[in-house]
């Protein structure tokens, strides 16, 4: 919980600070709302990963998508109120899949106009992919899954880590000589 309340400072007045500074809060706070109100934390999880998916669309949003952020709001409230857990973790899967198809598609902008790839956001789809595979995992609880938890959870630590020396725009970069055909 207190290596991910690093990297917002990092990323301060980057493109993603708010979306770091959303997973910095949403331990701490789900921590103690689960405390003192003894419910599901995946409850809470779908507010900050709703939260997260405003965060990465914050300056993109048009005019058509306020439909889909008008539906995403109602259907997080009802999934706060609802106590089906493979309703909570199918939804947190779906939010994180729209955050994964958000830095996917930066990642190949970027990469079609400069012929680069940068690190961070690659390291960020990674991120992305070990959430959603452990969302889906947890769909279906087995022995593994208390492994898979812990080796994601190493992993996320160490990509906290990175994104505490790195911002996400000034991270490495790698090169590729790809040349028009």
């Amino acid at each position: 919980m207190f290596i991910w309340l690093l990297p917002p400072i990092r990323q301060y007045k980057g493109k993603l600070f708010l979306y770091f500074l959303v997973l910095a809060l949403a331990d701490p706070i789900s921590y103690i709302l689960v405390i003192s109100l003894k419910t599901n934390v995946y409850q809470f999880y779908s507010i900050f990963t709703f939260a997260s998916v405003l965060a990465v669309t914050f300056n993109r949003i048009s005019k058509k998508e306020i439909i889909f952020f008008i539906t995403g709001f109602i259907l997080t409230f009802l999934i706060l109120i609802s106590q089906g857990r493979n309703i909570v973790y199918l939804y947190l899967t779906l939010l994180h899949l729209v955050i994964l198809w958000v830095f996917l598609k930066e990642t190949l902008i970027s990469f079609s106009k400069n012929n680069y790839l940068i690190i961070g956001w690659c390291i960020l789809i990674l991120y992305e992919i070990s959430i959603v595979l452990k969302l889906i995992i947890f769909l279906e609880i087995k022995q593994t899954s208390v492994i898979y938890y812990a080796l994601t959870t190493g992993f996320q630590i160490l990509i906290a880590v990175f994104f505490t020396i790195y911002k996400v725009e000034d991270s490495p970069r790698i090169k590729i000589g790809i040349k028009d055909i």
